[in-house]
């Protein structure tokens, strides 16, 4: 596994230098049988909360282009998975967003609010 870590530079809001390390080691090893995932993309920026026995990881990015693709980690088996891709400078592939969960009519939802993709997002 490639555990390299990218490093970016980026100018805060005061125009003060900010340096930002990316690594992806929060990829997962089955221990029973020393199998190893492909790593999640390296990303900043992002947010996550757990339902039950999943951790579900919204946006982020390397300041350059947003992470396209949710993630939701199966805490019990130890398994990152693909929940959804959107495409483009869709709101939800921004860094800075919130995310949350809601629980509605017996199902649980995940709300997503803010961030940065080249513009300001409002849209929930």
């Amino acid at each position: 596994m490639d555990s390299k870590p990218t490093s970016i530079s980026a100018a805060s809001a005061n125009s003060i230098p900010t340096h930002i390390r990316l690594t992806n080691l929060i990829a997962c090893i089955d221990i029973f049988c020393f199998n190893r995932q492909t790593p999640p993309t390296p990303r900043a920026g992002h947010a996550g909360v757990s339902i039950d026995e999943k951790w579900f990881l919204a946006g982020g990015g390397d300041n350059k282009n947003g992470a396209s693709e949710t993630l939701v980690m199966d805490m019990h088996k130890l398994v990152i998975s693909v929940l959804t891709n959107v495409k483009g400078r869709h709101p939800l592939a921004s860094e800075g967003l919130s995310v949350s969960s809601a629980f509605i009519d017996d199902d649980h939802f995940l709300v997503a609010f803010g961030g940065y993709n080249g513009k300001y997002n409002n849209e929930g």
